[in-house]
């Protein structure tokens, strides 16, 4: 049995939690002031920002995670940080990487009401695609591992060219397994919201992509840094945090992004035409993206 928390409020990873410390910063969370690292965290999902996955990311790397992630709803975005976990940094991270289900809105609401101080949420040493959890007081059940689902996605006549796209196809067929989707749609342009510097994992997850050969293989902007890059000094940044976030930028400009650093590409002049298929990230891009398509 493992120490647990829970809420019936989607918790933010990204601004909700502190990734070098695992507590819970967001003060309108029920959960504020809570420590998630090494508990079982039973929460609906995330809320707000993509970025989360970058801050799940952080927290592994920090061994700050949680022990276990029980999920109402499959999410994609906090998976996608443990995947890259896994996919992209050494074998022994994975000794961090939180078990991560859904088990569905019933039995959430059974385990929220009841609210045992520990729970038992482990992979089934039979099948690592299966997680037993058991809280003592009646919830026995066995739910799929979210880390471990089968590929779903076909890529059938996709060859990556070199290992850079290997690696970041494997990343995909996961994370599609995750959100259910069978299959990839050409697109034209993209527009990368993964620009904020959050810490040093997210800033080796593209260095890794650079040192690897990869280049992006449509027209792709960027979305905005999280200092300037050229005046970030007499704004007072820290001198780290601002040569890190230079950094992210400066790897993504090798991978053949555009110099574009906005979270407003719909203003460009490059911006999509009506009816093209594109991949944008960035809460305010996407809703122009949904209202042109």
């Amino acid at each position: 049995m493992t120490g647990a928390l829970y809420s019936s409020t989607g918790l933010s990873f990204w601004g909700g939690i502190e990734e070098t410390t695992g507590n819970v910063i967001d003060l309108t969370h029920p959960l504020h002031l809570q420590c998630i690292s090494d508990k079982v965290l039973v929460i609906p999902g995330g809320r707000g920002s993509c970025t989360g996955s970058q801050s799940m990311l952080e927290l592994i790397l920090n061994k700050k995670s949680p022990r276990a992630l029980v999920l109402r709803d499959a999410d994609a975005i906090l998976c996608t940080g443990a995947v890259v976990a896994e996919e992209f940094f050494p074998p022994d991270t994975r000794d961090n990487v939180p078990i991560i289900c859904a088990v569905g809105a019933e039995t959430f609401k059974q385990l929220v009401e009841e609210s045992t101080e520990t729970l038992s949420v482990r992979i089934d040493e039979s099948d690592p695609g299966d997680v037993r959890i058991e809280n003592g007081q009646g919830v026995a059940i066995t739910v799929k591992n979210l880390l471990r689902l089968p590929n779903t996605l076909n890529v059938d006549g996709i060859n990556p060219n070199s290992d850079a796209e290997a690696l970041a196809l494997r990343t995909i067929e996961r994370v599609a397994s995750i959100s259910g989707a069978r299959e990839l749609i050409p697109i034209s342009n993209a527009h990368i919201d993964a620009v904020t510097y959050i810490g040093p994992g997210g800033l080796k997850f593209i260095q890794r992509l650079v040192e690897l050969g990869g280049m992006v293989q449509v027209p792709t902007t960027l979305n905005s840094q999280s200092v300037d890059r050229r005046r970030w000094r007499q704004m007072g940044v820290d001198e780290v945090h601002g040569t890190n976030a230079n950094a992210v930028g400066d790897a993504y400009l090798e991978l053949g992004c555009e110099l574009s650093f906005t979270c407003a590409p719909y203003l460009l002049e490059s911006r999509p035409k009506f009816g093209q298929q594109i991949m944008w990230g960035e809460s305010n891009a996407v809703v122009f993206r949904e209202l042109r398509s």
